[in-house]
């Protein structure tokens, strides 16, 4: 089938934010995702329409606060699931719906946040 990564990247985009909200309660307002260019160019990514933001610094999470550099850096692609979502993102403190779930998850956004 032509476009199938796509079409089915798009299908699952249509369907996420309510399948979040659904079941963590809270609701996305972009996705990212990691492609290792080693072995992939993330080509069904950029057909969908992601956007390439940049490099990962080449960490894997060991554990739930702790990572390990292992050197090999994955493409960051992301896309928004709302046109204000940089807007959204850049506030001191998130409004509900948008605290994730868990303790730190509901804290005021610290990182300087670029326009």
């Amino acid at each position: 089938m032509p476009n199938l990564a796509s079409q089915s990247l798009s299908l699952v985009l249509r369907r996420l934010r309510e399948d979040w909200r659904g079941a963590f309660g809270s609701e996305p307002v972009a996705v990212e995702t990691f492609v290792d260019p080693v072995f992939f160019e993330g080509t069904c990514y950029k057909a969908a329409n992601w956007t390439v933001v940049g490099s990962s610094q080449g960490f894997a999470r060991q554990a739930a606060d702790f990572h390990q550099h292992h050197g090999k850096p994955k493409t960051i692609l992301m896309y928004p699931l709302r046109q204000d979502f940089k807007e959204l993102l850049c506030r001191e403190e998130l409004s509900e719906p948008y605290h994730g779930y868990g303790p730190a998850a509901a804290k005021a956004v610290s990182a300087p946040c670029r326009r």
